[in-house]
């Protein structure tokens, strides 16, 4: 990427360089929002049980 940034003018690496910052904030809210979802599912939050079959096939798959 150094090889870009030299090519652009100061205000196209300062706009791409924020955009880099925004893009990377966007990624670990969707990666924190991943995990609480997982948490919720894996906690059993949403109310959802699975039988003991499906269970017990489901540990078998795994």
């Amino acid at each position: 990427m150094p090889c870009i940034l030299k090519t652009l003018k100061n205000k196209e690496a300062a706009e791409l360089n924020e955009m880099v910052i925004e893009f990377q904030k966007v990624l670990k809210e969707v990666a924190a929002e991943e995990q609480e979802l997982k948490s919720i599912i894996e906690g059993g939050e949403l109310g959802l049980k699975m039988s003991e079959d499906l269970e017990s096939e489901y540990t078998n798959l795994i």
